[in-house]
């Protein structure tokens, strides 16, 4: 929307049953999803990607991963591992 700067999202299941090992255990039932996006502010353009694990063992978001990079020439990675302790539905 070039009035808000917000520009579009795109996620994607890409797999089912996958494995994943983070802090709070071994999970064999992740979706993985993939997702992609931009939005202008104050001039700059912000890009990212994300890929999502979620389980529905656990109840949420076991792994994730973001990337964004900007026109400014500006990045930025982040990666959550869901702790022990964390699991909604143990």
């Amino acid at each position: 929307d070039p009035t808000t700067g917000q520009g579009a999202v795109t996620a994607m299941v890409v797999a089912v049953g996958v494995t994943r090992t983070v802090p709070a255990g071994t999970f064999t039932d992740c979706l993985q999803l993939n997702a992609t996006g931009s939005e202008t502010s104050g001039g700059v353009t912000t890009t990212f990607n994300s890929t999502v694990y979620l389980s529905p063992t656990a109840g949420t978001a076991v792994e994730s991963t973001s990337s964004s990079s900007g026109s400014d020439g500006s990045s930025s990675t982040f990666t959550s591992l869901l702790q022990a302790g964390y699991i909604a539905n143990p």
